[in-house]
């Protein structure tokens, strides 16, 4: 599934829930986030799985807490969360039926975590530190590496949490990215603001 196709999809799931439903709908125009940096960390791997089912989950994301890319402004509350679920559960369907359940344990995190920071009202930035970190995670378990590394630091993430030093999550994402196992690190480096002065490597950030 290349761009184009990722952009019809989401496009598609959303058209039950605009208000009122297109007649015909345009051509989706809208900027990908998630998937130009797993296709960057993971570039062998395939099919289009793992790219679509990114941008469903930060789709449903988006329309839970931020602005989404789909749904127009006028979209009622209700709407948009029952949109949002439908997103979040579209992209763990993908994940699933290519049998891959470390990366749904990634996201169902990623989607906890980011819950609690909305609840908490802490800053967006933690939230896009997490998105980065999952999906770096989702990359070297799809690469042939595991998500092990990524689940303890979410793991470190909520015991964070539990003691009221979520500030400290941009330092815990970015200590911890060094032990991903990525072929192709530099991207992740450059999503979290980290200078890159060293090669890529096969075994650490």
């Amino acid at each position: 599934m290349d761009d184009t196709a990722i952009r019809e999809a989401l496009a598609a799931a959303a058209a039950p829930f605009a208000t009122p439903p297109p007649i015909v709908a345009p051509p989706p125009r809208f900027e990908l986030v998630y998937a130009p940096l797993f296709r960057a960390l993971a570039p062998d791997v395939g099919p289009e799985v793992y790219p679509a089912a990114l941008e469903f989950v930060y789709e449903g994301y988006l329309a839970h807490y931020r602005v989404s890319r789909l749904l127009g402004p006028d979209t009622s509350v209700a709407t948009r969360l029952l949109a949002g679920d439908h997103f979040d559960a579209s992209g763990l369907r993908l994940v699933a039926r290519a049998g891959d359940l470390d990366a749904v344990r990634l996201l169902t995190r990623l989607m906890a975590s980011c819950s609690w920071l909305r609840a908490e009202q802490q800053r967006f930035a933690y939230d896009d530190d997490l998105w980065a970190l999952c999906v770096a995670g989702v990359a070297s378990s799809a690469s042939g590496g595991n998500a092990f590394a990524a689940l303890r630091l979410f793991d470190d993430v909520g015991r964070l949490f539990e003691r009221g030093r979520v500030e400290r999550l941009p330092e815990v994402v970015r200590r911890g990215a060094v032990t991903l196992w990525l072929r192709h690190a530099s991207p992740l480096r450059a999503a979290l603001g980290l200078v890159d002065d060293m090669p890529d490597t096969e075994v650490a950030l």
